[in-house]
This record gives structure tokens, C-alpha cells and sequence, in this order.
């Protein structure tokens, strides 16, 4: 089974853990695979969806809009600055600026031309509109052909309406969304159960110092990264991405021992399970907070700076912690430059807070 990154996809994959872990099992793991799965199998889509942008509609454009009789030739967004349609096509034989909208009444609101001035050089002027509905029944006011994508049924299209489309697509969404989120999940409990975040720490405790925080993070966030590069090569740097057969707890699997093999430069702290070196798994910069009594203002300004993203250096404005991992043992923590012993975390067992 294929699969594809899509812009939520690659924010799990690119992002950070966020506040707090999903627990969530193979067996969860594996009833959200098998509804994909059955989901990818189906014709159609069981559930229905609301447009809520309308670039869904200019997608649906890109591969039917031969079947509404025009035919794309650019994107007007790409190619001209400044007031435009979204399209530059072919429209019974002639070329034409075409506007794409959800329902008609946004035409209006938005404010388009329809000056009559046919062709690709005004492509301020729109001579085509394109809507999925016209709820207000306002297709008749304009002098410009106008195609409302809800007048037609599939036996006049012989495709896909865009209802019967954007359900389907949005249902795959959906369902493809969760998988993913599902693997992360699972992979990242594994290696991160004992060790916990900054928001349980805040709800159990009711607060937590800086330092703690940080430690927190630098851990988290690089184990984050680690789990979803080796998903994301299970999932989308495969030929197939799901094979026939595979089940979820193969997945993760296949994503656990590529967590393992994308690391291998170790630190001078032994694991305390196998006594072998602790792997290195990312840094993590701390940044001081700035003190107006004990700094001149020169210095608080470069420490404020630095706070916020700017020039950093090492010892002055803070220092680098370093996250530390056994993928064999499942203990991992955080070491700072000055620090005798790092903070581990046992992961083989669930942490529990009293």
C-alpha cells in the first residue's frame, strides 16, 4: 500500500513532541491500521465533509477540470504579482482567467473584475468563475460563464463530482493521519514511558523549575526527532510502504531498529543496566536567564538576546546539554558540561508519580 507525506504528516514528522505523549498500544496501533487498510479498499467515501478551504477545490481542478470542458494552462498565483484570478485556461477555445471560489457569494465579497477584456493579458479581469455551490442563487447576475460544480451528477461528468471527491479524499486524509500518528505514538511511548514531560510535571507538582524544564525538553524534543526519522523511513523511504501482510507491531519494528542503527557516536556516560556508553542523540542550548542586578546593561541586552534566538555562546549566555540514550536498555537522560552525573530516566517501565 502507497503512501504520501502531506502537510500535517510532515509537521509530525518535522516538528516536536508537544506537551504530553499519547499512549497508545499495538493493539490501538494495529485497529487503526486495519481501518485504514479497509478504508483504502472501499470506492467510495462513508463519511461526508464540510469545504473548509478553498484550495480543495483547485485540487480537484488539477486532475477534472477537463470534464467541466477547460483546460489548466498555469497558475496565475506563481506567475503575477498583484491583483488576479487564481488560473490561466482554455475555455471553448479561447484563453481565459479564471477565478476558483466555494460558493459564488465569495466572488462578490471578494471583490473580482469582469471587464470583458477576454485573455491572458489582464489577469486582473476574470472571464471564467468556477464554484462548487451558488447557495444565494447569484450565477445569473454576471455576464461571465460560470460553472457550478453542484448542477452536475456523475453520469454528466463520467468522473467524480467533487462532492463524491473531496469526501473521499478527505476521508483517506483522515484515516492516513491517524496511522502515522498512531506509529509515531507507539514508538515514541516505547523509549520515552519512564521519563516524563514538562506538562505532567506541571499538572502533578504545579510547577517546575527552569533547569528541570529544560533537562525535560532536551530529551524529549531529541527523541522525538529520532522516532519520526525512523518512521518516516518505514513509512515513505520504502518502495511500498505498507505490505501486503504486515502487521502493525512489524512497523514498529522496522521504525525501533532504525531509531537504533541512525545513531552511533557515543558519550563518556555508561549506561547503568549494561555498563556500555550511552549513545548521543542531540543537544539542546540552555540559555540563562538574564539578571539586572548582577549584570551591566550591555550585558543583560546580549543575555536577552540570546534568550530570544540570537547569537549564542557557550558559558556566557548558557550552555549545551547533551541527550544521552541506551536503545538497548531503554534509559536515557541529559548531561550538562558541568555536570558529575547525567539525569537518566529508566524507560522499560511506565513512570508513576505519587
Amino acid at each position: 500500500m502507497e503512501l504520501t507525506r502531506n502537510k500535517t504528516i510532515d509537521g509530525l514528522l518535522t516538528g516536536s513532541p508537544g506537551p504530553f505523549r499519547l499512549k497508545t498500544s499495538e493493539e490501538r496501533g494495529q485497529r487503526v491500521l486495519d481501518g485504514f487498510r479497509e478504508t483504502v479498499a472501499q470506492s467510495e467515501a462513508d463519511a461526508e465533509f464540510s469545504v473548509d478551504k478553498e484550495y480543495w477545490v483547485r485540487y480537484y481542478l488539477e486532475g477534472h477540470s477537463e470534464a467541466y470542458g477547460f483546460e489548466i494552462a498555469g497558475d496565475l498565483d506563481k506567475e503575477v504579482r498583484g491583483r488576479r484570478g487564481d488560473c490561466r485556461v482554455i475555455y471553448e477555445g479561447q484563453k481565459m482567467v479564471l477565478e476558483v471560489e466555494k460558493d459564488l457569494k465569495n466572488f462578490f465579497k471578494h471583490g473580482h473584475e469582469t471587464n470583458g477584456a477576454v485573455g491572458w493579458g489582464t489577469p486582473g479581469s476574470i472571464d471564467l468563475v468556477f464554484a462548487i455551490t451558488d447557495n444565494d442563487g447569484r450565477k445569473e447576475e454576471l455576464d461571465i460563464p460560470v460553472i457550478i460544480a453542484s448542477d452536475y451528477d456523475r453520469s454528466e461528468l463520467d468522473e467524480p463530482t467533487f462532492e463524491q471527491w473531496y469526501n473521499r479524499v478527505r476521508e483517506l486524509k483522515s484515516v492516513k493521519e491517524a496511522f502515522v500518528m498512531s506509529l509515531l505514538s507507539t514508538v515514541y511511548w516505547e523509549y520515552t514511558k519512564g521519563t516524563p514531560t514538562v506538562w505532567e510535571v506541571q499538572k502533578r507538582a504545579g510547577e517546575i523549575d527552569s533547569m528541570s524544564r529544560e533537562y525535560l525538553s532536551a530529551i524529549h524534543d531529541n527523541l522525538w526527532s529520532a522516532v519520526a526519522n525512523g518512521v518516516n523511513d518505514v513509512l515513505f523511504n520504502r518502495e511500498i510502504a505498507i505490505q501486503e501482510g504486515e502487521e502493525f507491531a512489524d512497523l514498529k519494528s522496522k521504525a525501533m531498529s532504525l531509531v537504533q542503527e541512525g545513531y552511533s557516536e557515543t558519550s563518556e556516560w555508561e549506561c547503568p543496566v549494561c555498563s556500555e556508553p550511552l549513545v548521543l542523540v542531540g543537544t539542546h542550548k540552555l540559555v540563562y536567564e538574564p539578571d539586572f542586578e548582577t549584570m551591566t546593561e550591555g550585558q543583560w541586552t546580549e543575555q536577552q538576546a540570546a534568550q530570544e534566538g540570537g547569537f549564542f555562546e557557550e558559558g556566557v549566555h548558557g550552555e549545551t546539554l547533551t541527550a544521552i540514550y541506551c536503545f538497548d536498555c531503554l534509559v536515557g537522560g541529559v548531561a550538562g558540561p558541568l555536570d558529575t552525573e547525567p539525569m537518566l530516566f529508566d524507560n522499560r517501565t511506565e513512570v508513576e508519580f505519587k
